[in-house]
Order: structure tokens, then C-alpha cells, then sequence
């Protein structure tokens, strides 16, 4: 066989690997407003992302393909198991079942069920410590220039998104601290933070939820110019900005509304819930909601 033939199949195999994983980790798009993302500064930005204002399919980089970064974005949930047996192996406890897949998440929900998120464990620090307290556990990764910066500022200064998500988490779940644990992708060093929740913290960022899920049109803007470093690399700068079109869906006309229990109501139809599979597409009368304004 020849040494072309053989690094043709090499190939290919590689190209079958990406398409796999594709099929193999792309998800629906979230229906909630994610505690994981509740601190972001910007609302608007939030605003777009739980009203399904442009599809969420992952675009391909000119260095990397489209398996390949469902495979990085799918990176954290393969490091849970590995964070679960190492912290086991020092003495921690999970208090929360623990199966074939690691522990079985604990959901917290507010605003109707529009928002929430999983916390990624709880249990107790090793015995050692004589520290008796339940606490939550979270788990992330990160790159060699991220996992610096958070090593050396902290979470609660380098990674504000995070430090917000362990407070909603902790002020929700009655958790007074959370070990939060960053690996580093490239050189596996962790670093580990005893993160004590602010619950006034944790009781703003749902208020701040409460107003993203129940407004009916965009939030304020971060920044009123497109020229904004943090717009520049927005995903919705376009639709922010420059005139974009929404993608249709009922989240996106004017005639829908979040409804109780995590669902959608439309208003012409009297409030009546709207089946899942029409949310996605919308409906003949679909108006959509003016997402610049």
C-alpha cells in the first residue's frame, strides 16, 4: 500500500472524527437563562441569547474545525469525572448520588422556571479540616494564559461570571461556600479557590434575571458604538448594531411571552402555551420584536 493511500485514510478518519462529534455533543439550543452566564455584564447581550435572536450553531475558525471545537467546548464535562475521583482521593465527600456518570447534578430554578443552572457537586471537604459545612463544588477549564490570570487575580476579580454563578448557586441552594477548581488544558496544573457566596450577590443576579426574562424588548447596550472591544467580538454585534435580522422564532415575535413552569405563551391565542416543536419555527403571524431599538 502506498505511503499516499495510507495518509489518505489517516485523513479521513480524522475528518470522520470531527463530523462524529459534531453529531455527537451538538445540543438544542439552552431553552433557560443559565445561572452560568447570569454575569455577563452586558444585558442586552443576555436578553438576545434567551430570546433565540440568531441561531447557536458553532462557526468553524480558520484553524480549527467545527468538531473540534465541540470537542474543546465539550472539554469541562470530561474533566468532571477526573476532578470527582482526585477530590475523593484527598478526602472530600459528595453528598449528591454518585453513578456510572459521577454525581447526579443538583438543579436550582427561579423566575418561573425560566432560569437556573446545575451545580456541578456537593458534599464536605476532607475531615482534616474540621470544616462542617455542606459546600458546592465547580468545576472548569481553561488555557494557559486564562488559567494564569485567574491563578494569579482570583475568580471573584479575573472571573466575575463564575464568582456570580457560585453565589446564585449558594444563595439558592443554601450553600455558604463553593471549591471552585480550574484545570489548566495544556500543562494539568489546578489551581483551587474556598470561595465564600455573597448571597446579596446571588439575590441580585436573579433580580437582574427577573428583568432579562420578563422584558418584552432589548436591554440597555454595554457600550453605544460597535468600536466597543467587548462588541467587537460580541456574536450579536450585528443584530445589535447594525440592522441584522433576528432569527424567526416565537421568542422573537411580539406576540409571545414566558409563561409559568419554563413555558411560552402566545398572546393572540389568549395566553394558550405554544407547543415546543412551534417555538422553534413560529408561526404565520409571526412579528417580530424590533431588536434594535
Amino acid at each position: 500500500m502506498s505511503q499516499s493511500l495510507l495518509k489518505n485514510i489517516a485523513e479521513t478518519i480524522i475528518c470522520d472524527i470531527d463530523d462524529f462529534c459534531v453529531d455527537w455533543f451538538k445540543e438544542e439550543p439552552r431553552t433557560h437563562l443559565g445561572g452560568s452566564v447570569i454575569g455577563r455584564k452586558c444585558s442586552r447581550q443576555l436578553w438576545y441569547n434567551f430570546r433565540h435572536a440568531i441561531p447557536a450553531d458553532i462557526k468553524a475558525s480558520s484553524s480549527k474545525s467545527v468538531g473540534q471545537i465541540y470537542r474543546i467546548f465539550n472539554r469541562g464535562q470530561r474533566e468532571e469525572e477526573f476532578f470527582l475521583k482526585v477530590l475523593q482521593g484527598v478526602g472530600c465527600r459528595f453528598a449528591n448520588p454518585i453513578g456510572p456518570n459521577g454525581p447526579t447534578q443538583a438543579r436550582i430554578s427561579d423566575v418561573n422556571g425560566h432560569f437556573g443552572g446545575s451545580i456541578d457537586a456537593i458534599g464536605y471537604l476532607p475531615a482534616k479540616f474540621e470544616f462542617n459545612d455542606k459546600i458546592g463544588f465547580e468545576f472548569k477549564t481553561a488555557n494557559t494564559s486564562e488559567f494564569s490570570k485567574v491563578k494569579s487575580q482570583g475568580v471573584k476579580l479575573y472571573k466575575p461570571e463564575h464568582h456570580s454563578q457560585m453565589c446564585v448557586y449558594g444563595y439558592k441552594a443554601g450553600l455558604p461556600y463553593f471549591l471552585y477548581c480550574v484545570v489548566d488544558k495544556n500543562t494539568d496544573e489546578y489551581h483551587i479557590e474556598l470561595v465564600e457566596v455573597d448571597i446579596e450577590l446571588g439575590q441580585e443576579m436573579i433580580e437582574k434575571a427577573k428583568l432579562i426574562v420578563n422584558s418584552e424588548i432589548p436591554l440597555q447596550r454595554i457600550a453605544m458604538t460597535s468600536t466597543n472591544w467587548q462588541c467587537k467580538t460580541c456574536v450579536y454585534s450585528g443584530l445589535c448594531f447594525n440592522q441584522e435580522k433576528a432569527t424567526i422564532n416565537c421568542r422573537t415575535c411580539i406576540h409571545s411571552q414566558p409563561g409559568p413552569n419554563a413555558t411560552w405563551q402566545c398572546k393572540l391565542a389568549g395566553g394558550m402555551e405554544i407547543p415546543k416543536d412551534v417555538q422553534k419555527v413560529g408561526c404565520q403571524q409571526y412579528n417580530p420584536i424590533d431588536m434594535n431599538c
